[in-house]
């Protein structure tokens, strides 16, 4: 194959290379821009002590005359009249996939800034000193871009690390004139990747979809140069031979399998299959190697197998054609660190298998390499962070078909078998949710009712990560309108929290839901509450009020308790979008209150004006930092060091073991590094119900502070960046990928951030327009000289700034 032209390659793997290195990381950029504008990138990245500087060029365009702007995701530039580009923020991604770029352009030198969220390392890499001129002193680098099999896999040889850093990519698609290029990550974030050239060579614009975000960059450039550029692509020898998923068609169009009753013994070896399935397609070289198509393997012996006298022995002689294992040397074991071990008992239990199939099972995980792949999953960083580029998705398969039925459920049980990191923590028995659910799964009556069996089946797992996608649609109730109003549970009960402007509503803002359509609210809640999936039950609760008042268009029914009496209202349910209710203050992210506080809401935060920030609150006595929300940035780092005096260590990782599925080892801790200026205050971190992921690791992190203290109610327990898969009928499902923990190894999923201070609001407080949360913080920081009416005061300061 021959060589696709470095500045594609830097388009593609600019995010995604540098930040999974190491653990301690400093990123830089510099721009010089010369007489004829062309720019010349020189990356510089610095491992701790050992110091590893080398120079790359990428030849682009800034346009500092004129009008144009630079693009990137969802925030621009701006250039100043004499040409100079001045604080531009350079966005990507979202939720816990994501990153930004901030930086100034003056004298000719452009200085960047990063701070990211990849893969569950959560890091800022701050520009410790000024890039002026070309970095001196480097070592080389060399980048070399090959084929292996059906990939396209970039290197990065590193004479002074000893070691190479591999990013592999598959491509999917290349026009005839190079104006459309499509690449397929197949390691770090699944995806896709498109490049566009315009016809006339001016624009380059990427888009990438992965995981967990999405990246879209647009970027001006001269057509001159984008004409050598759109040369210099050179399309790969696509001769090698394709994957057996694309070379094996034979169920494409459906397994021609029905199943339409069960009986306990049926149930019982679809059970079993389901096990061993999964046990081979991540323990089996045959099919960890990809030599065999496995979800159409599923397909071809399932006949068989249902009609065979003996399972056991029809399983065993068909592990057996599967071919001879090689005798492993050396042979893989378990991690030293293991902090979650496979739940591979039932290997051994000869009742339920027989001592045939028991022994081929047993021999398989016992004959497994130490350098033992996978062939439908990357383990990507430190972390061991699990995706599953090679499970397809079937986008026209019928929702009826048995067979891809139980695959759907075979694929989605193993894989939190062996690559859930908190598997340990599900309620009851794994293995019995599988028999639970198949006859659930297999013979629910329509397309819908199969699509609400597997939400059901995504709740069992308690994770609040998990979803499937789409399921908005079935999710009890159903309908297409809703009430124009916002609907919160207080004291456990759900009570009107916000109206819709400019539309009518027979509710009032404090009415507490009793009844809908005759029936006892608490009735409702419990026979929907299985189909949510959530960590703990606040968070359940949470996600379910946002669908509470949806179903058909037209009046409903509601009794509502208000005022001290129950009233009968006529609710009209009308097609529009959710009415917004935000838990934290809306205005400006950082504040002064009186009483010189200080109040930061991480809601509206933004890495990039970190300095205002502190200047702002350089006078505060004490601070709240408000994350009842969803950052809308990272601050782990950008703030946190600004929070301690001293390397602080606040969380550690496990991830999954290619050689060992199930197993889950630990990573090094994470650490606050200090930085001035230091808020050396009392600090008060606000939390509760929709504070969740990405909010739940900053509290995690801030509470390490000297002075800090959590106040609040208990948050959404779901964290560990996001893994995603396909399931059949182009349908997804998502789970916490990695394992987060406190330093000290204790766990924060399911149980959520425990407040040092509980605190929750009252339906009475919330009617007399109280943050009671707040005034809880407030008093503690303030002490004994601040009175009851000082503190309602301070709250109503937030409240005249919205």
């Amino acid at each position: 194959m021959r060589k696709l032209s470095y500045g594609i390659l830097a388009a593609l793997l600019m995010f995604g290379g540098a930040a999974w290195a190491k653990e301690r990381l400093e990123l830089g950029w510099q721009v010089l821009i010369d007489d004829e504008e062309a720019g010349a990138m020189l990356e510089r990245i610095e491992f701790g002590d050992d110091q590893v500087r080398f120079e790359q060029e990428l030849r682009f365009l800034f346009t500092v005359e004129g009008s144009t702007t630079v693009h990137h995701g969802l925030e621009q530039s701006t250039e100043t009249a004499d040409g100079e580009l001045i604080d531009i923020k350079l966005s990507s991604g979202s939720g816990e996939e994501r990153s930004t770029l901030t930086g100034s352009l003056k004298e000719n030198v452009f200085r960047l800034e990063i701070a990211a969220t990849w893969g569950g390392f959560e890091r800022d890499y701050p520009i410790e000193e000024a890039l002026i001129g070309p970095v001196r002193e480097r070592q080389r680098i060399h980048e070399e871009l090959h084929e292996t099999g059906d990939r396209i896999v970039y290197r990065q040889l590193d004479p002074a690390m000893g070691r190479p850093a591999r990013f592999t990519s598959e491509l999917v698609e290349i026009n005839e004139d190079g104006h459309r290029i499509v690449v397929r990550s197949l390691r770090d974030r699944p995806g896709e990747t498109r490049l566009h050239f315009d016809q006339d060579g001016s624009l380059l614009r990427t888009e990438s979809e992965f995981a967990g975000g999405s990246i879209m960059a647009t970027t001006a450039i001269d057509p001159a140069h984008a004409a050598e550029l759109i040369a210099a692509i050179e399309i790969p020898d696509t001769s090698a031979e394709p994957s057996i998923l694309e070379t094996d068609t034979e169920f494409a169009d459906g397994s021609g399998i029905n199943i339409d009753s069960l009986d306990d013994e049926k149930e019982q070896r679809l059970a079993l299959l389901g096990q061993v399935w999964g046990f081979l397609k991540y323990h089996h070289p045959a099919i960890t190697g990809g030599s065999k198509h496995w979800d159409f393997e599923l397909f071809r012996m399932l006949p068989a197998y249902l009609a065979a006298d003996d399972a056991s022995a029809f399983l065993d002689e068909w592990i057996g054609n599967l071919g001879e294992l090689e005798p492993c040397d050396p042979c893989a074991s378990l991690p030293e660190d293991a902090h979650v071990k496979p739940d591979l008992d039932w290997l051994g239990d000869k009742k339920r298998l027989g001592p045939a199939l028991s022994a081929t099972l047993q021999t398989i995980r016992q004959q497994r390499q130490a350098d033992h792949g996978q062939f439908f999953v990357n383990l990507a960083g430190e972390t061991g962070f699990a995706s599953f580029p090679r499970e397809l998705a079937y986008e026209d398969v019928d929702l009826d078909d048995g067979g891809y039925r139980l695959l759907t459920l075979y694929r989605w049980w193993n894989i939190i078998e062996y690559w859930f990191p908190y598997r340990y923590m599900i309620d009851g028995d794994w293995h019995e949710v599988l028999v639970e659910h198949l006859p659930r799964i297999l013979l629910a009556e329509s397309a819908d009712d199969y699509r609400l069996e597997l939400a059901a089946f995504a709740a069992r797992i308690g994770d609040g990560h998990v979803f499937l996608l789409p399921s908005g649609d079935i999710l009890p109730p159903v309908g297409e309108c809703r009430w124009p109003a916002a609907i919160r549970f207080i004291e456990d009960k759900p009570v009107v929290v916000a109206l819709a402007d400019e539309i009518e509503a027979a509710l009032e803002v404090g009415d507490v839901v009793q009844s809908i359509d005759g029936e006892d609210m608490a009735k409702l809640l419990a026979a929907r509450a299985p189909y949510y999936s959530a960590s703990n039950e606040p968070s359940r609760r949470h996600l379910m009020s946002f669908f509470l008042g949806r179903g058909e268009c037209g009046p409903v029914e509601v009794t509502v308790e208000r005022a001290g009496s129950t009233k009968a209202l006529m609710v009209e349910r009308k097609e529009m979008p959710p009415v917004q209710y935000a838990h934290d203050w809306p205005g400006d992210t950082a504040r002064m209150l009186p009483e010189s506080v200080g109040y930061l809401t991480l809601s509206s935060f933004d890495s990039s004006r970190i300095d205002d920030y502190l200047e702002t609150l350089a006078e505060a006595r004490a601070l709240v930092i408000d994350i009842r929300n969803y950052p809308a940035d990272f601050a782990v780092f950008a703030l946190g060091q600004h929070l301690v005096d001293q390397a602080t260590e606040f969380a550690r990782f496990t991830g999954g073991q290619t050689a060992a599925p199930g197993a889950f080892a630990w990573s090094p801790k994470i650490s606050l590094e200090p930085r001035p200026p230091f808020l050396d205050m009392p600090i008060a971190i606000l939390v509760d119900e929709s504070s969740v992921s990405q909010a739940e690791y900053t509290a995690m992190a801030f509470r390490f502070a000297p002075d800090a203290v959590v106040v609040g109610s208990t948050t959404a327990g779901a964290n560990g960046n996001v893994a995603s898969f396909a399931l059949p009928g182009d349908m997804r499902s998502r789970f916490s990928g990695i394992g987060a923990y406190y330093a000290d190894s204790s766990p924060m999923q399911r149980i959520g951030i425990i407040a040092d201070i509980p605190t929750s609001p009252s339906i009475d407080g919330f009617r007399q327009g109280r943050d009671e949360v707040l005034e809880t913080a407030l008093r503690h920081l303030l002490g004994a000289e601040i009175t009851d009416s000082e503190v309602e005061g301070l709250v109503r300061e937030l409240e005249s700034d919205h």
